[in-house]
């Protein structure tokens, strides 16, 4: 996904959001959220959430509740 992934529920699988992209206000159920940009106020019950930016790595395998990327 380029751009954005807004006020989304990912329930499994696997969701990429491009360079330059946010997921803002992101529910993450289950499955793998991968950003390469920036991850605000996400909701994590199950699953991995990876931010990177300029080719490092920010914050990986988080659970629970994270706000910032």
């Amino acid at each position: 996904m380029n751009g954005a992934a807004e006020y989304s529920v990912l329930n499994d699988g696997y969701q990429i959001v491009q360079m330059g992209g946010a997921a803002n206000q992101t529910t993450l159920n289950n499955g793998v959220l991968q950003v390469y940009g920036a991850a605000n106020d996400t909701t994590i019950k199950g699953g991995r959430l990876i931010v990177k930016k300029m080719g490092g790595r920010l914050c990986r395998y988080r659970k629970g509740r994270t706000t910032g990327g």
